[in-house]
């Protein structure tokens, strides 16, 4: 007998693609602050509330005001498990996008049980929807992926912005909650240091806040008390290029002279040698 058939996608499956491969809570947070930075967000704000211990009360709140999602994107984009529209694409200003796996809304699943993801689109009304990890989880051999329902709620604008907090016309809030994670001081330091490898292009304008705290990419400051290093700058208006030599921090040679690259402007170049 010859038949026709095809996979079916367990319940299960959440497991494998949440904390089964995303194995660490730093990365977990990373992969959705890139999710935020791809949205084309100006920052992204990450609240621990109550994470000091594993309770009911624990959450996390990561936040943008990106160009947010509509009922399509959710359904289509959002819940099509591994799919990723960000795979082999560039942004309309043909830079990479930072995230590209489809994996990131699993991060969620790693880092809580239970989340509620509130977005917003321009010119679409804002929407509200609830996930408990939990319904996915213990089920036997019937219980495929699609079988758990999911709500997601239609949130007029005022309720949005109250429960939200995001006041653009545009963004998305993950609310995180019951923490799988204890978060003490470490695991914070931990963190900061990975979000600070993250923001280490200096020429991006994308902020990263940490419990209200900007998160400073200091790479270049520790570079200079151990490096001798060499700044070149061209001014905003093209006109004029400086160059400085450091030593450990002191500056040990300056100049200025006429740009005599005419087709460039506003760029900085540093080059770090490691003193032995």
């Amino acid at each position: 007998m010859n038949k026709t058939t095809h996979f079916k996608a367990n319940a299960g499956l959440k497991d494998i693609l949440g904390r089964g491969l995303i194995y660490d809570d730093n990365i977990a947070i990373i992969e959705l602050v890139k999710n935020s930075q791809d949205a084309d967000s100006a920052r992204v704000e990450i609240q621990f509330n109550n994470a000091d211990t594993i309770s009911d009360n624990s959450e996390l709140i990561i936040r943008d005001i990106g160009n947010g999602m509509n009922l399509y994107d959710i359904e289509n984009k959002w819940l099509n498990m591994a799919y990723s529209e960000k795979k082999g694409n560039t942004r309309d200003n043909n830079i990479a996008f930072a995230g590209n796996k489809g994996v990131g809304r699993f991060s969620c699943d790693r880092l809580g049980t239970q989340l509620v993801l509130y977005t917003k689109k321009v010119d679409s009304l804002p929407l509200k929807l609830s996930i408990n990890w939990k319904d996915f989880e213990n089920k036997n051999i019937n219980d495929e992926v699609s079988s758990v329902p999911l709500l997601i709620e239609e949130l007029s604008i005022e309720q949005f912005k109250n429960e939200s907090g995001i006041l653009n016309n545009s963004g998305t809030m993950l609310l995180i909650k019951h923490l799988r994670s204890e978060w003490n001081k470490r695991k914070y330091t931990s963190l900061t240091e990975e979000l600070e490898k993250y923001s280490s292009n200096p020429n991006s304008n994308f902020q990263v806040y940490l419990n209200n705290k900007l998160v400073e990419n200091k790479i270049f400051d520790k570079l200079s008390v151990k490096t001798t290093n060499i700044k070149s700058e061209i001014s905003e208006d093209g006109l004029n290029l400086q160059t400085t030599l450091y030593y450990q921090g002191d500056v040990i040679y300056s100049y200025e002279a006429e740009n005599p690259y005419k087709t460039l402007k506003n760029i900085e170049v540093e080059i770090h040698y490691l003193d032995t």
